[in-house]
């Protein structure tokens, strides 16, 4: 899985992520360029959450015809997030019955629902009331061994499936395996909900702001193999299989099941290279109008994804090495605060804080990531955030080193509005254009 941690601080790093180095064949199809309609779903408002620790219509299946309002506090699901000192967004989700709210990350870099429960004893306080297993009158716990679908990595002492997950920065959770209904704005399925039992690390596994992690990639990354929350709705004809983000410092918008109308130009999509996670062809990255001069190989060994769930873009070492060193270079020609005299150790590159100004932000060039057809620009002031620093003044940047593979995080998609389109295989990619704040 790849998950978001974000350390806060100007002596710390940013733990984002931990990923699956997996191979597969790499493919070259052109991308398919679309200027779609919108269909229609339900928009689910997005918004900001700090963190101090980590197209063409589709009527295949039959659309809710429901419009959430975002003034109208009744019908309004707010995803609360933000990119600049938040590194996450989360949505409002009912489980069990009568439903409890439970707030919970989108993760387009897994695909298991977790959330924190009554049954964990070492879990800090989060934002709602822990989930209470014991009050859902639906509440099916999962024996073990399984005799459905679902796996179980071990079995509890009461025999009750169970399964753990860890992620890059080290944190983790067990959890234990349950079924009860969910509820996702006017939509009800009933699903697979880890109940979280015991925490682990020395990180916390999500901020105080955050009741659990709600996996929106492909079934075949299910720790307990089952399906995601969204693929159930689809699966039952509520929405097509498909949603989409749009995503700012203070909010932003998701579509369930719709194309959110929230861009400017062409809705360009890139075909889904394999069904695990939402991963793309990677074919170059440049800054300054030059190429790092890497073959594509470099950038989707280990896969290129596409993760709502991690903060920054992370670059394979050697990538990040020769990006580092084409700043360094630059500074014969520019003066870039926390690149050039800066000594050795205590630089941007080196996950520390640099003194500047808003005006000394856009001196820092804007990167061009070349997908197939597709190019995607991430200007400094997406890349280069203050929130991450105790100090007023100072900018961090979110640009990271990984051993293998690329990571397009939110520090790429907030300067998107991004569709992730399953029942077509592949994700689209349109600048946005006043996507909702709150």
């Amino acid at each position: 899985q790849v998950s978001t941690q974000s350390t806060w601080g100007a002596m710390s790093t940013i733990m984002l992520l931990s990923l699956f180095l997996c191979s597969f064949c790499y493919i070259f199809p052109q991308a398919i360029l679309a200027t779609a309609t919108p269909t229609r779903g339900i928009r689910l408002p997005l918004r900001r959450t700090r963190w101090i620790p980590k197209a063409s219509a589709h009527r295949s299946r039959s659309a809710v015809d429901v419009d959430v309002l975002v003034d109208d506090a009744s019908n309004s699901y707010p995803l609360h997030g933000g990119v600049d000192n938040s590194a996450l967004y989360t949505i409002d989700l009912g489980i069990g019955t009568p439903p409890q709210s439970v707030r919970v990350q989108v993760d387009s870099g897994s695909s298991d629902l977790a959330i924190f429960s009554t049954l964990c004893a070492n879990c800090s306080r989060h934002f709602d009331a822990k989930f209470n297993p014991g009050a859902s009158t639906s509440w099916a716990p999962v024996g073990c061994p399984s005799t459905t679908t679902i796996t179980c990595q071990s079995c509890s002492a009461d025999q009750q499936c169970a399964y753990k997950n860890v992620y890059g920065d080290g944190s983790g959770y067990h959890a234990l395996v349950g079924r009860d209904v969910l509820g996702l704005g006017p939509l009800q399925v009933t699903g697979t909900v880890g109940a979280i039992s015991v925490v682990t690390g020395k990180h916390s596994f999500e901020p105080s702001t955050c009741d659990g992690i709600l996996g929106v990639a492909f079934q075949s990354l299910s720790t307990t193999n089952s399906s995601t929350l969204l693929d159930q709705f689809a699966a039952k004809g509520l929405v097509p299989n498909l949603f989409s983000m749009c995503l700012n410092a203070t909010g932003g918008q998701f579509g369930l099941g719709n194309i959110l109308p929230y861009y400017a130009g062409d809705l360009t999509y890139v075909p889904l290279l394999k069904p695990e996670y939402w991963s793309v062809y990677m074919a170059d990255l440049q800054i300054f109008g030059k190429s790092l001069g890497l073959p594509p190989a470099t950038y989707n060994d280990g896969n290129a994804i596409v993760d709502t769930g991690s903060t920054a873009l992370v670059l394979p070492s050697k990538a990040f090495d020769v990006l580092r060193g084409m700043f360094t270079g630059h500074c014969s020609t520019q003066h870039l605060p926390g690149i050039c005299d800066t000594p050795s150790g205590s630089t941007l590159f080196d996950g520390k804080c640099a003194a500047m100004s808003p005006s000394d932000v856009l001196l820092f060039p804007t990167l061009q990531i070349m997908l197939n057809g597709v190019q995607l620009q991430v200007p400094p002031t997406a890349y280069l955030q203050p929130g991450f620093c105790t100090e007023e003044g100072k900018f961090y940047m979110l640009i990271q080193s990984n051993p293998g593979g690329t990571i397009l995080g939110d520090a790429v998609l907030v300067n998107y509005m991004t569709v992730f389109d399953k029942d077509n295989s592949r994700v689209g990619f349109a600048a946005v254009q006043d996507c909702p704040s709150y």
